[in-house]
């Protein structure tokens, strides 16, 4: 009888620590998944995956494909999310790949509509850069043709918007419009306008305060 309850007793013990370490393993995992999506072009973070996933599968909770499932879905959502800052046709096209793979592979909720749909929804409402300084540009020739710029000035500012980030020209257009309010009201002369304009179509001021 004593026999039985220690096999018990060694059962449960064992089961518990089972659980135990399972657990464990399972948020380290999940840990180190996260750190991957943060960091896809860390190799310590895909190897810290790796030793978590082989530990889990040692313990027959998983596959060694559900590893490398995991891994390509969180190289996607990485994907994802670095496209939020840098939208380049590489990241585009990495996207797209790993979408591709997974839905092959695993799920067809990474078909190239869903992809679609990221991205629209990733990018709803944002201008890019180049409809940002076309803006600033048509801005630039409604401030010529009020006069408040010459044709002149217009063919060197546009050229400078061009040169530079749709920020820069979008203070310029609103310094050149208040200035020219100004000088209008009388409250600076034209020779103080002309200099503060020369200054800022000319190039010479990049970051206009």
């Amino acid at each position: 009888m004593m026999i039985i309850i220690s096999g018990i007793v060694v059962f449960i013990a064992l089961t518990w620590v089972w659980i135990w370490q399972s657990k464990r393993l399972d948020e380290a995992y999940q840990k180190a998944l996260q750190e991957y999506r943060r960091n896809v072009d860390s190799e310590a973070s895909l190897q810290q995956v790796f030793k978590c996933g082989k530990e889990l599968c040692d313990m027959g909770r998983c596959k060694m494909t559900d590893v490398e499932r995991d891994l390509n879905e969180m190289q996607y959502e990485g994907t994802l999310e670095r496209l939020t800052a840098t939208d380049t046709p590489e990241l585009r096209t990495l996207l797209r790949d790993l979408g591709h793979w997974l839905a092959i592979n695993y799920s067809a909720k990474y078909s190239e509509q869903s992809i679609a749909n990221d991205l629209t929804l990733l990018f709803a409402g944002r201008s890019s850069p180049q409809t940002d300084v076309a803006q600033q540009i048509q801005q630039l020739a409604d401030l010529c043709s009020q006069g408040a710029i010459s044709k002149e000035e217009f063919d060197r500012g546009k050229a400078v918007f061009l040169g530079n980030s749709p920020d820069i020209a979008k203070k310029t257009i609103e310094i050149l419009d208040s200035l020219y309010r100004l000088k209008l009201h009388g409250a600076i002369s034209e020779s103080e306008y002309n200099v503060k304009k020369w200054e800022l179509l000319s190039g010479r001021n990049l970051n206009p305060k």
